[in-house]
């Protein structure tokens, strides 16, 4: 029976300096590196986990990281949560979070209320990033106890050149996921 619990459970995935668990049960999609992780029977539109390949990072990570949020809320203007919170890691990682739920007037008139989580951490030269949407109150908070679970989990690899030789560079480590903040960023009871 061991054997079968250990064969049903989710295997860790590596993306090059990223190591994560996927989500028990929740569907999995790729395209050019990027991977979105979906409830069962609930699509991509209206709720989905997407993690992105790791990118260099020139500059400062806190503009960075407002430019990503600014670009990914698109205008929407935030009715509860949206506190950014950020914390130092080992080996000179830094992480930054913000969740929220946002409203936008959609093409009809309508308001239209939508979750929105935006995790990064800055390792080495690399920002990693990960972005959990929804679009309404319910789907987010049904979710983010699971995708809390799933950015804990997550490991990133501090990744240097390899040396002419092509063996790997022993300064290479892991790096492990500070803690994420406990607090709510929307609740659907308070955004009725």
């Amino acid at each position: 029976m061991l054997a079968s619990l250990a064969a049903a459970a989710p295997k860790p995935r590596q993306a090059e300096e990223l190591a994560y668990t996927p989500p028990a049960g929740w569907d999995r999609t790729e395209q050019e590196r990027i991977v979105v992780f979906t409830p069962p029977d609930v699509p991509p539109s209206k709720c989905a986990l997407i993690v992105t390949p790791g990118e260099n990072l020139e500059g400062d990570f806190l503009k960075w990281f407002k430019t990503k949020w600014d670009a990914l809320r698109k205008d929407a203007k935030v009715v509860q949560g949206g506190e950014r919170t950020g914390q130092e890691g080992p080996n000179g990682s830094s992480v930054l979070y913000q969740g929220a739920l946002i409203e936008a007037q959609a093409k009809d008139g309508a308001k239209r209320r939508r979750g929105l989580m935006l995790y990064a951490v800055h390792v080495g030269s690399a920002v990693h990033w990960v972005v959990f949407r929804t679009d309404g109150p319910e789907l987010f908070n049904k979710h983010k106890k699971t995708v809390n679970q799933f950015l804990a989990g997550m490991r990133f690899v501090e990744t240097t050149a390899a040396p002419a030789s092509g063996k790997q560079d022993p300064s290479e480590k892991k790096t492990p996921k500070p803690q994420l903040p406990r607090r709510s960023p929307a609740k659907a009871e308070d955004a009725r």
